[in-house]
């Protein structure tokens, strides 16, 4: 009998897994609004955009995340004088 990964085993960076939710229709309206504004594909990257947006502004991705998301901007660096 073959034995599959539990969700614990899958890292976020290395695997996708798929997760269903119930959420207000006027929400999924909301969403649909932003994935049209941001011009991407599908719903799905909509909400692990929205989803990676609440985590940084709760401050659970470290700065170069944010950074790396375009979630924070970067300071240019200051001459030496």
């Amino acid at each position: 009998m073959a034995e599959t990964a539990s969700v614990e085993d899958k890292t976020p960076d290395k695997e996708n897994v798929s997760v269903g939710a119930s959420i207000p229709v006027g929400l999924l309206e909301k969403i649909e609004q932003v994935r049209k504004a941001r011009f991407d594909k599908n719903r799905a990257d909509t909400v692990r955009f929205l989803i990676l947006k609440a985590l940084a502004d709760l401050d659970f991705l470290t700065e170069a995340e944010k950074i790396a998301l375009g979630l924070h901007p970067v300071a240019p660096k200051k001459e030496a004088t």
